[in-house]
């Protein structure tokens, strides 16, 4: 797990967006603008996870929620690759149980989003 934590550390800095809501039709219900920032600390043997969320009106006004966490590891359910892109497996059972069922395994489900 070192080597994933020396990736995770390729992320540090501060990341602009937004977390939107879609509808399984494809709408945008809503979206939250955000501010998401990591910053190595005590020679990047901590990591500070913050993040803020703002009201419609962007960034320039003061954060609606403002969550701070600190980290000294990773845990297994998420992978860092060397690019430091990261694989999140609750990320793929959100998509899998979201998608229309229609008699479909979950295997299935991975296939179809996954052809080899």
């Amino acid at each position: 797990m070192e080597n994933n934590w020396k990736n995770f550390l390729k992320n540090l800095g501060e990341w602009r967006g937004s977390f939107t809501r879609v509808s399984l039709e494809g709408e945008i219900l809503d979206s939250t603008p955000s501010i998401l920032t990591l910053e190595g600390l005590e020679e990047n043997q901590l990591v500070r996870f913050r993040l803020r969320r703002f009201a419609e009106g962007g960034y320039d006004g003061e954060p609606s929620q403002d969550y701070v966490q600190d980290y000294r590891s990773v845990g297994n359910q998420i992978i860092f690759f060397e690019t430091g892109a990261f694989w999140h497996w609750f990320s793929l059972i959100v998509v899998l149980k979201t998608l229309p069922d229609k008699g479909l395994t979950e295997n299935t489900k991975l296939k179809k989003l996954f052809p080899s």
